[in-house]
């Protein structure tokens, strides 16, 4: 081979080198600009498609492995911390075994020192599907800011359905006494969400879930301290009546017989929940899992009714309820039964051993 043909076998190889490596510079900077791409519709996030598709992944990853935790309680109860607006969720049973005459609503959400055994999870999400509509279920009880709910959900029938009150005296909304009439409601009017009901008449039924299969239920149980509440019932008792009724009420307590109105055990949240839970662990047995789905629970602190459904609107686009930031009766004049602190007593004596019982 002649020196020439050497040279210009030379010349070509390195042509072709040099095209080959500017391809190479070319599909760099494709890359670069695509990156640069990603980064200004990221708000500055500087990450690769991979990255993309590992941290995606990861959050993911972390909400099955929340949910998926949720979902191994047996009942979990989501507690809102009202303070830092944590949602943590707690198995019932752990409530009901620590549930005595001196819990507050921080206990519970301290449970995990207080009970050890206890599961309790926080941080947690509410799993709500997201192909449904949420309804809010008002588990009402005395001296729990019933008074407000009662308003709130009359006026939200009558806003949403032209549903009047049957007479002007009538603080009730429809529905609120019988599951059967609360159904009725319902049906006809499909655009409420809020519903309001009495705690100790009415149980949890199949037939709400059969009527609006596009639903979930939240469920709102208010927590009072036991003593506070006792208290505050005795007091209910004078202002209606007056020592008449302070009169009729410790003859019932000498008996040991509960009162018509307030005072009375099976009225209050925790004997309340008990007797729902009841008929939610009924029908669970009877449907299966798929029921468990539709119908979640959420305790709070009584005083935090309206910060409650304020932070639910907000994280799970919970329809808000109009007045629940008024409280209604707060303006009372002061006094009680002049011998209160005997009738309580007596009161505790009768009933208070009665809270273990309700699970």
């Amino acid at each position: 081979m002649s020196q020439h043909s050497v040279l210009v076998i030379v010349k070509v190889l390195v042509i072709i080198g040099v095209i080959s490596l500017s391809a190479k510079l070319s599909a760099q900077t494709n890359n670069l600009d695509t990156t640069i791409l990603r980064r200004k519709s990221s708000g500055g996030i500087a990450t690769l498609a991979s990255n993309n598709v590992d941290t995606k992944s990861e959050v993911d990853n972390t909400s099955r492995r929340r949910n998926k935790s949720v979902s191994q309680l047996d009942i979990p109860i989501f507690l809102m911390n009202p303070t830092s607006h944590e949602i943590s969720a707690v198995e019932w049973s752990s409530i009901a075994k620590l549930w005595d005459r001196n819990t507050t609503y921080s206990d519970f959400l301290q449970l995990k020192e207080k009970e050890p055994s206890s599961i309790t999870i926080s941080d947690a999400t509410i799993p709500f599907p997201p192909d449904k509509q949420i309804l809010t279920f008002h588990h009402l009880m005395p001296k729990t800011a019933s008074s407000t709910l009662r308003q709130s959900c009359q006026d939200a029938q009558r806003t949403s359905c032209g549903i009047l009150p049957k007479s002007p005296n009538d603080k009730r909304p429809d529905g609120y006494m019988t599951w059967k009439r609360l159904q009725s409601v319902m049906n006809d009017c499909p655009s409420l969400r809020h519903v309001c009901v009495k705690a100790d008449t009415q149980p949890l039924v199949k037939n709400y879930t059969l009527f609006h299969d596009t639903n979930v239920f939240l469920h709102l149980f208010p927590m009072r301290p036991y003593e506070e509440w006792v208290v505050s019932a005795l007091k209910q008792v004078y202002f209606r009546d007056g020592e008449k009724g302070c009169e009729e009420e410790d003859a019932l307590l000498n008996q040991c017989l509960p009162h018509k109105y307030e005072l009375d055990i099976s009225r209050y949240g925790k004997a309340a929940m008990s007797y729902w839970m009841k008929s939610y662990k009924h029908l669970r047995r009877k449907d299966g899992l798929g029921f468990e789905k539709h119908h979640w629970v959420l305790m709070y602190d009584y005083r935090y009714l309206h910060d409650t459904l304020r932070i639910l609107n907000r994280e799970y686009n919970v329809p808000l309820l109009e007045g629940t930031d008024v409280k209604k009766n707060s303006e009372r004049h002061e006094g009680t039964c002049k011998d209160d602190v005997v009738m309580l007593q007596k009161f505790h004596d009768c009933f208070v051993g009665q809270l273990a019982r309700f699970k």
